[in-house]
């Protein structure tokens, strides 16, 4: 029987996360689940591109009004839900006139306080039936956590903590109702727990899904040569990304300026949207319109990339550029700044570059891939003889499900696995002396069957290690669902089986000598 899989975001705007659920939704096979998509506001370009197999659920009101201006919702009569978002900003000025400068200016929390408000001015989505799997794509992550009804949530990471500041005790609430958390990179699961060591048992990697057949499909459908000419001796660059503070396109306009000033002719294209004041001022600072030509927003923005000789992303953080992955994929050299996860996204020289955050060192960086034309040759060789795609992670979904289905197959192997215990002692006065040595192999062997060899010590300490120790994670037939619900439960049984055993020195002696080696 197929299972239902619910999936909640804010919108569907240009952005690296919305790309990244259109990846997801591209790759999850509809002749094994059904899929519902909840929207809360029914807007941005990526709209259209929802696949058709996708059952995208109605628009409802009140869910429309969590992040537009609340003069506009004013007016639609959603005055509950202003007053709520109004408590929350007053709320959330009061924690952050406690903060030291530096928290303030990257405080990230208001989003929190906003969620936590408007929560309670939101109608139930439990109407629409219990969901095998419920997952909250974007944070704050309220939604799903307490209107969907799921046997099992995940909510997504995409974001590196290390550069933002939130609260942590109002977040922590939100992350710990949820089964699972899924990270998009091994950077920003280290920056998380660092904020939040206690989750660290709900954390599990899923990638963001791209798919390079869908990147390069969509790449042909339009002709952008009028908005990207091909000029002899001018080297395009191409930048996508939100205006906003992580993303530092307004930094741009410098970055040319001091390339110009290296002699390199180039232009340098920006896809994008959101307020443009402060790149407006420096490309009047710099005089620079004639090197940077802002776009606008895209539908399609993998055309552009194509047209171009080299992607640059000269942000202050990410948590894992979409962008640069899907450059990479249209065989692109790439630049990323020294941001704190470009290391895990970029081998620099290798399949792309990563230069200096600063600048005068950014411009210094780019110029000199401009002009050393075997490196640009070098990577985009190596670009194109390596698949970027990554379509398997959907598999750890189907996985996190398969964990539900063993719920019940738990209940009866520590039936089993009891019950041959209890035998064993019960009978051992009755019986001669090798009988209850030749009971404790029988459930000693067991116990190996269903849960495996394994070092005890890295068993109970923890299931990560006895991951690697073993190098599970290579291994593709590693039944993910079964094998996490022993581990999960086998400290549990195990504990009463050793005691029932205490006072029986073969029975005891021989469980923990196979559960040993």
């Amino acid at each position: 029987m197929k299972k239902r899989i619910f999936i909640n975001i804010h919108y569907l705007e240009i952005g690296g996360a919305e790309r990244a659920l259109l990846g997801l939704l591209s790759v999850l096979d509809i002749e094994r689940v059904d899929i519902d998509l909840f929207v809360n506001q029914h807007t941005g370009e990526f709209m259209p591109l929802i696949p058709k197999c996708v059952n995208l659920l109605p628009e409802i009101p009140e869910y429309t009004c969590i992040e537009r201006p609340i003069k506009n919702i004013v007016r639609e009569g959603h005055l509950g839900i202003a007053l709520r978002r109004l408590w929350a900003k007053w709320k959330h000025k009061q924690y952050v006139s406690f903060l030291a400068a530096e928290e303030r200016l990257h405080d990230a929390s208001v989003f929190q306080y906003i969620a936590d408000a408007v929560e309670g001015g939101l109608t139930s989505l439990e109407h629409l039936g219990e969901y095998d799997l419920a997952i909250s794509f974007l944070s704050p992550h309220n939604i799903v956590l307490n209107k969907v009804r799921a046997r099992k949530k995940i909510c997504w990471i995409h974001t590196d903590y290390s550069t933002i500041h939130v609260n942590h005790d109002k977040e922590l609430l939100v992350w710990n109702g949820f089964d699972y958390v899924a990270s998009i990179s091994e950077d920003c699961t280290k920056t998380f727990l660092q904020t939040f060591p206690k989750l660290k048992d709900k954390i599990v990697l899923i990638e963001n899904i791209l798919s390079p057949v869908f990147v390069r499909q969509q790449a042909t459908l339009e002709d952008v040569s009028d908005e990207i000419p091909q000029n002899e001796g001018e080297t395009t660059i191409l930048t996508i990304g939100r205006f906003s503070p992580p993303k530092k396109i307004e930094g741009i306009p410098h970055i040319c300026a001091e390339m110009e000033r290296r002699g390199v002719n180039f232009k340098w294209y920006v896809i994008g949207y959101g307020p443009d004041k402060l790149i407006q001022e420096a490309l009047d600072k710099y005089n620079m319109r004639h090197r940077m030509i802002l776009l606008g927003k895209k539908n399609n923005p993998y055309p552009y990339i194509k047209a171009a000789d080299i992607y640059c992303q000269p942000s202050v953080y990410e948590g894992k550029s979409v962008t640069v992955r899907e450059a990479q994929i249209l065989y692109k050299p790439v630049v990323i700044t020294d941001y704190p996860t470009a290391k895990s996204q970029i081998t620099s020289g290798v399949d792309g570059v990563i230069v200096p955050l600063n600048e005068v060192e950014t411009a210094i960086g780019i110029v000199n891939v401009i002009q050393n034309i075997e490196l640009r040759e070098k990577i985009v060789e190596y670009l194109s003889s390596h698949d970027f795609g990554n379509e398997a992670e959907v598999n750890k979904i189907y996985n996190l499900m398969s964990m539900i289905d063993a719920s019940f197959y738990q209940g009866v192997y520590l039936f089993i696995v009891t019950l041959l215990t209890l035998i064993t002692v019960s009978y051992r006065h009755s019986l001669t002396t090798i009988e209850p040595i030749v009971g404790s192999v029988i459930l000693c062997i067991f116990l190996v069957l269903f849960i495996g060899f394994r070092p005890v010590s890295y068993l109970f300490v923890d299931m990560m290690n006895y991951n690697s120790w073993w190098g599970l994670y290579e291994w593709e037939g590693f039944d993910w669902g079964a094998q996490n619900i022993l581990f999960d439960n086998l400290y549990a049984f195990m504990s009463y089986i050793l005691f029932l055993c205490l006072l029986h020195v073969e029975s005891c002696f021989l469980l923990i000598l196979c559960l040993y080696f």
